[in-house]
C-alpha cells in the first residue's frame, strides 16, 4: 500500500521514503546539517594528504576516511571523486535515512609536511663519505638512494670531493641498518649539533673506503 508525504503528499510509488517523510522533503527538513565541503590539508610540495598525525599518498580509500573523520555525524560512502569534489552517499540508520547523494566541495589547505619541511630546510643527522674508484662509489651511491626512497628519506645534497663523494643523509638510523644488512664497516667519527629536551644530538660520519 502506498504511502504520502505528511509535508508534500507524494507517493511512496514515485520516490523513496525515509520513515514517514519523502526524500525531498527529508533533504529539505535537514537542511543545513547536509556537509557540503570538507576541509584537507595537503603538503604543497609532494601533495601527500594528512590523515591524523601522518602525511599519506592520496587515493580513494583515503579519501573515504578523510571524508568519514570529518562528517561523524553521518555513515559516508565515497562513490566518485575528481580533485576537487567527491559523490558521497550519507545514512543516518538511527533515523531511517539511508543512500543520500550529496557533492561534497574539497577545499584544499597547503603547508609543508614533515619530510618535505627537512627536506627544505636541508636537514641531515649524518655524512656519508664514499670513496675509492668513480664506478665502485657510483654503484654504492645507487644502492644507498634506492634504499632511502624505499624508506621514505632522502639525501639533503651529494658534495663532489677528491677521490669520492660525501652524501648528507635524513636518517642515521636507515644508514646504520644499511651498512649492517651489508656488511659493510665504515670507519665512524660523531659531532655534537644541539640539544633537544634535554638530550644531545650528533651527526654521525660514517668513512667507507670502497677499493
Amino acid at each position: 500500500m502506498a504511502r504520502h508525504c505528511p509535508t508534500c503528499n507524494r507517493s511512496s510509488d514515485d520516490i523513496r521514503f525515509f520513515g514517514e517523510f519523502c526524500e525531498i522533503c527529508t533533504i529539505e527538513k535537514l537542511g543545513r546539517k547536509i556537509p557540503t565541503e570538507l576541509k584537507i590539508t595537503i603538503c604543497k610540495r609532494c601533495d601527500r594528504l594528512r590523515f591524523g598525525n601522518e602525511f599519506i599518498e592520496r587515493d580513494d580509500a583515503l579519501l573515504g576516511d578523510l571524508l568519514q573523520k570529518g562528517f561523524k555525524e553521518w555513515d559516508v560512502k565515497l562513490i566518485s571523486s575528481t580533485g576537487d569534489a567527491a559523490i558521497v552517499e550519507l545514512s543516518k540508520p538511527e533515523q531511517h535515512i539511508d543512500g543520500i547523494r550529496q557533492e561534497i566541495k574539497l577545499i584544499y589547505q597547503k603547508q609543508l609536511c614533515p619530510k618535505c619541511n627537512r627536506r627544505a630546510a636541508s636537514y641531515y643527522e649524518g655524512i656519508i663519505q664514499l670513496r675509492g674508484s668513480p664506478e665502485r662509489v657510483q654503484k654504492m651511491l645507487m644502492k644507498l638512494e634506492k634504499v632511502f626512497e624505499a624508506n621514505d628519506e632522502f639525501f639533503s645534497r651529494v658534495d663532489p670531493v677528491n677521490n669520492g663523494i660525501n652524501v648528507f643523509i635524513s636518517s642515521k638510523k636507515l644508514a646504520a641498518a644499511f651498512m649492517s644488512e651489508r656488511g659493510l664497516k665504515p670507519t665512524m667519527s660523531y659531532e655534537l649539533y644541539g640539544l633537544k629536551n634535554g638530550k644531545k644530538l650528533y651527526r654521525n660520519t660514517y668513512a667507507l673506503h670502497l677499493d
